[in-house]
């Protein structure tokens, strides 16, 4: 239960920090942090190609510091 309750703080806080960075509804960026997460900080092209705003480097890689600060891995 305590590992559950942790996950959606860190997740709260990881959505929140993106907001400062992308605008979007949550959906969106709820799909960015998961699949960040699943490539351990990488932007697949795949991403980058449903979100063109991540192909922006500078970009991308504050939403991947943003991710990685709340999820390290």
């Amino acid at each position: 239960m305590y590992a559950e309750a942790l996950y959606l703080q860190q997740h709260g806080r990881a959505r929140a920090r993106l907001k400062t960075i992308i605008e979007g509804p949550d959906g969106t960026l709820e799909r960015i942090i998961r699949s960040i997460r699943e490539s351990r900080g990488t932007v697949s092209g795949k991403l980058r190609a449903e979100y063109p705003i991540l192909q922006r480097e500078e970009i991308a890689q504050d939403v991947v510091t943003a991710i990685r600060e709340e999820f390290p891995w």
